[in-house]
């Protein structure tokens, strides 16, 4: 008998002494101090893979979910997502609009993914195991804080729901008395607090930039022009729209200084309209507002609200709370909450109290000042650069209701799930393939156009490798691995990046730059590279933040990344890519169709990763499968991507005059 075989056989015959035993769910060592030697047979649970070793280490008998599932059994599916909407169907509504539906980007990515996905773990170790009873010791969530996917935290709400269907005996062991302290102070302070900070940065705002009066228009000769709304809320991948406007901006100028109008003798006006959403958002910087006048008019959204539109929100607030108030008294309500025949409200209620008493109350106002927005400035048609996030997805919404046409001019790729639905009447899409993709969340083909890639018009005038190395002053005689990271939960950014250290510590030749998410902060990824000891020296390893992406890949012999739209943009530019699919977080688009390698196995890294630098049939073979990936996913690579789509917004405006 071999060595996996013993071990094999050990692991059956301690599953069968511990069936029916007692189960500890916990997700941090502190748990474990609570425990004496004797309670070291009862069988213990985390998330956490190291810390599952740690206990190990410690005496206890401890497994993770990989013990119990494989990674596919974790994957959401489109039943999933539909299931996450109809629950956010069913919580409140104004004036005609669903509140729940505005916000399913924030529902899904940040709280509901992850508790299905771990619901699903918690419900197959206990049918498992079959246990006489199940305890929790766990440090509990601050009410305040995301649920991402990844993240190590045992909701014993979730275990409770599933052992009490079970008909299992459930304990509970809160071992950080500072969180409920934190809840508590939340509960009673945070709505009150974040509405006055909010309330005052708005202020700020139309101080800085003025109020909007109701016969004020972004133009003078707003009678002789159609307006092209265009709605933004962050200052992120505005390189996806500007070569669109400034296409539309030519045509409303004429071509040669002809003139050029458009049907019924008017040309065009591009007003953008900037909502600096968030509690402690200062609006845009001086540089970048003055960039989106080169654009065309740029207005804040806040200078649009006016006291009347306050008012109304505290009259909804008001509503809201008491709707809340008999919602926790409400158990048939609460009996639509199921997942997998598991009344689960309770896992789900710290978060629908947030979105009551702090979300809804804004998107009352978020609606009326977007009502009130398109009955002065009157536009012809809205485009937009994102529709997921609540600011775009509410402004989207009630231009339906307004029956403005919208154009959603897509930023990145979308994978064939439910995750994201567009709410946008028409989409540009950058290949056919993403057009089935859009047809599988509902869109008709009417709705999509398959444009290419506005913002990789430019990437064919990209100097060479050479000129690029010189120029981000990278040394040309070196092998360039690009490791472009994406911004997931400590857990996975931590397993990630000792990955591929330690796969880099294996190829000695090779260099390794480091390109943070705009959403991460450089310093973490410092941190972490002291923390694994790796050498920081610039002959091996390499920070480079705020370096220009295109470039940067362009320079690169290849590119890791887990499912960045930068892998999309390396394929188009040539760079090889290998994705990273053994987190949590997994590539489940350019792995499958030819756009990447993807390793599942963290030990066969360094092994691929040698390859696609260095073995010559390796990379043909990669070259194929992108070429065929690119024919698949990218409708052009000609360079008039940004004018097809400007097409398609002068089509929209003309097909809503008729």
């Amino acid at each position: 008998m071999g060595q996996k075989e013993r071990r094999m056989g050990q692991k059956e015959r301690e599953k069968n002494l511990l069936r029916n035993s007692d189960i500890v769910f916990f997700d941090n060592l502190k748990a474990l101090k609570t425990f004496k030697d004797a309670e070291k047979k009862t069988l213990f649970f985390t998330l956490d893979k190291n810390l599952c070793e740690k206990a190990r280490a410690k005496g206890f008998i401890c497994r993770a979910p990989d013990d119990y599932l494989g990674s596919k059994d974790l994957e959401t599916t489109n039943s999933d997502f539909d299931l996450m909407r109809k629950w956010l169907s069913k919580l409140a509504a104004y004036d005609g609009f669903n509140l729940g539906s505005l916000v399913p980007d924030l529902f899904i990515n940040l709280e509901a993914m992850q508790k299905f996905r771990v619901f699903k773990i918690l419900r197959e170790v206990i049918d498992q195991e079959k246990p006489k009873s199940v305890k929790v010791a766990a440090k509990g969530k601050q009410i305040y804080r995301w649920s991402e996917v990844g993240d190590r935290e045992i909701p014993a709400s979730l275990a409770e729901a599933i052992a009490k269907d079970r008909g299992i005996v459930f304990k509970s062991e809160n071992i950080c008395l500072t969180t409920r302290i934190k809840n508590r102070l939340f509960r009673s302070t945070a709505p009150f607090l974040l509405r006055s900070i909010e309330k005052i940065v708005e202020s700020g705002i139309r101080i800085k930039h003025g109020k909007i009066s109701k016969n004020a228009s972004a133009n003078a000769n707003t009678e002789a022009n159609a307006k092209i709304l265009i709605f933004l809320h962050s200052n992120k991948n505005w390189q996806v729209i500007e070569p669109v406007l400034k296409r539309l901006g030519k045509e409303g100028e004429g071509k040669e200084g002809e003139g050029k109008e458009r049907e019924g003798g008017k040309g065009i006006e591009l007003l953008i309209i900037y909502q600096s959403h968030g509690f402690f958002n200062f609006g845009l910087s001086r540089r970048d507002y003055e960039h989106l006048q080169d654009l065309g008019a740029v207005r804040s959204f806040e200078s649009y609200q006016t006291k009347t539109i306050y008012k109304i929100a505290t009259e909804e607030r008001k509503r809201l709370k008491k709707l809340w108030d008999e919602i926790l008294n409400d158990d048939e309500f609460q009996k639509n909450f199921r997942l997998g025949n598991v009344a689960v409200w309770k896992a789900f209620e710290d978060c629908f109290w947030l979105y009551y008493a702090v979300q809804f109350p804004r998107l009352v106002k978020y609606i009326e000042t977007g009502k009130r927005i398109l009955e002065i400035e009157e536009p012809e048609v809205v485009l937009f650069l994102g529709d997921g996030p609540l600011p775009s997805r509410t402004f989207s919404t009630v231009a339906e209701k307004f029956q403005v046409p919208t154009v959603l001019i897509s930023h990145g790729i979308y994978f064939p799930t439910k995750r994201y639905i567009p709410n946008s009447k028409y989409v540009a899409v950058w290949g056919p393939k993403l057009g089935e993709y859009m047809i599988l969340t509902g869109l008709s083909k009417e709705q999509i156009t398959a444009t290419g890639a506005p913002n990789y018009d430019a990437l064919a005038k990209l100097g060479s490798k050479e000129e690029l190395r010189r120029e981000l002053g990278l040394p040309e005689n070196k092998p360039l691995v690009t490791f472009a990271t994406q911004g997931f939960s400590d857990q996975i950014r931590r397993k990630l990046i000792f990955e591929v250290l330690k796969s880099m510590k294996k190829l000695d030749e090779v260099l390794l730059v480091i390109k943070p998410h705009p959403r991460e902060k450089p310093k973490l990824y410092r941190n972490l590279l002291k923390e694994f000891n790796a050498d920081i020296s610039s002959d091996k390893i390499v920070l480079m933040p705020g370096v220009n992406t295109s470039k940067l890949v362009k320079a690169s012999d290849l590119l890791l990344t887990v499912h960045s739209t930068v892998a999309l943009e390396s394929n188009v530019i040539g760079t090889p890519v290998v994705t990273l699919n053994f987190t949590a977080e997994k590539d489940l688009f350019y792995s499958q169709e030819g756009g990447a390698v993807g390793v599942e196995n963290p030990e066969t890294l360094t092994n691929t990763i040698y390859k696609a630098l260095f073995d010559e049939e390796f990379r043909e073979e990669m070259k194929i499968n992108r070429d065929e990936f690119l024919r698949k996913f990218i409708a052009c690579k000609d360079g008039g991507a940004a004018e097809r789509a400007a097409d398609l917004v002068l089509e929209v405006m003309k097909k809503s005059k008729k």
